[in-house]
């Protein structure tokens, strides 16, 4: 198991076609076992238009879907039609 502790950080590559950001405070992983991605603490996920946060955090890396588990809130900020 990988624990990563304090200020966790993640960033979608420059160029990206969804620039993306990822923040929680611990985040755990399971390499050797393929489990997901995982953290009780609040997570706050960031893109274009739309920021999601929510207590506890768990991520299907094949699939591309994560699921927040509970106080999930979610902003929308569409962009000006032009």
């Amino acid at each position: 198991m990988v624990r990563l502790e304090g200020n966790v950080a993640g960033d979608s590559s420059e160029g990206h076609p969804v620039p993306t950001t990822f923040r929680t405070g611990t985040l755990e992983l399971l390499p050797d076992q393929h489990l997901p991605p995982r953290t009780g603490d609040r997570v706050t996920l960031t893109q274009p238009g739309i920021m999601q946060t929510g207590v506890g955090f768990t991520a299907n890396m094949q699939a591309r879907q994560y699921q927040f588990l509970s106080k999930v809130q979610t902003r929308y900020e569409p962009s000006a039609r032009r």
